[in-house]
């Protein structure tokens, strides 16, 4: 993927279209929109989303979803909801896909910005999605509404263990306390507007004060709705500042970590590695090269220049 953004360097956008793969081509305009930025927003993921992420298609609304990376384990179980009273109660299942993603960011990126567990639901979260290149209508209006109303009912807990033979730790949270849900049906020249607030749950918010990731805005925009690459670029975003030497990641470990949906290794390999290039594309500070065992990633500067080596 370097050669991309070296090949953009020096000729520029539309003559590296030129020298690159034909297959490739369009990961030269993701590279170039991130690249061509001349200031940097930034937003904010927990440090936990670097290990173990959300599923990335809909999984039956009663089941627990479940993801390992190492020694740590994320369990997200669904939860209920106020329907049309308060109290009638709706089953909600967990939250998946690429705008469950783009929720979550929104969420933590207010949260640090603002630094109140209070987060606006309404214009504010319509103006990022739209910064993200997500506009805040039609169907995408109902899926981004659902997958806030399940990020609201889920449970989330981590859980580790050592050792094999010592007893494993846990911590169990919401993260969302509490708020208004519903959704105001406006013209659409402005799409729809969620109620106030929501408020984040204690834990949560703490917790990602104490570790957060800083993320490019623009890099978010410009990997677009695959929740896949989103996953990889919150990784390498945390994985590559805090390296210290070269380190190959397995594809064993990888697919542990990313590839829960696909029962054999070599079937998530061939979905990962365009949806990786995708991530680079996006984070032209990231040394990564691919090998026949895994990755080999080489510490790197963070995506947020400001922020220094």
């Amino acid at each position: 993927m370097g050669t991309i953004h070296q090949l953009i360097r020096q000729h520029g956008k539309d003559n590296a279209k030129l020298y690159a793969d034909p297959d490739e081509k369009h990961l030269v305009d993701i590279a170039a929109e991130v690249m061509a930025g001349e200031r940097e927003d930034l937003g904010w993921a927990y440090t936990g989303w670097a290990f173990t992420a959300l599923p990335h298609k809909r999984v039956p609304d009663d089941a627990v979803w479940q993801r390992e990376m190492g020694q740590v384990t994320l369990t997200i179980s669904p939860g209920h909801l106020p329907g049309k009273t308060r109290s009638e109660l709706v089953k909600v299942g967990v939250p998946f896909g690429a705008h469950a993603r783009l929720v979550m960011l929104y969420l933590q990126t207010q949260a640090i910005r603002t630094g109140s567990r209070e987060v606006e639901v309404g214009r504010t979260m319509n103006a990022f999605l739209e910064r993200i290149g997500v506009a805040p209508g039609g169907k995408t209006r109902q899926s981004v509404s659902e997958q806030l109303r399940r990020i609201a009912a889920s449970t989330v807990m981590f859980s580790w263990q050592q050792t094999p033979d010592s007893a494993p730790g846990f911590m169990r949270q919401t993260i969302i306390k509490g708020g208004q849900l519903g959704v105001k049906m406006t013209d659409d020249t402005q799409g729809a507007l969620w109620e106030e607030h929501i408020v984040l749950s204690e834990d949560f918010y703490d917790n990602l004060r104490k570790y957060p990731i800083p993320l490019l805005e623009q890099a978010i925009r410009a990997i677009g709705a695959s929740s896949l690459a989103l996953d990889l670029y919150v990784w390498l975003s945390y994985r590559l500042r805090s390296l210290t030497k070269p380190t190959t990641i397995s594809w064993q470990a990888l697919h542990a970590q990313h590839g829960a949906e696909y029962a054999r290794i070599r079937d998530f390999k061939r979905f990962m590695i365009p949806q990786l290039k995708l991530a680079l594309a996006a984070y032209p500070q990231a040394h990564v090269t691919l090998e026949d065992d895994g990755l080999m990633l080489y510490p790197s500067a963070p995506p947020i220049s400001k922020l220094g080596g």
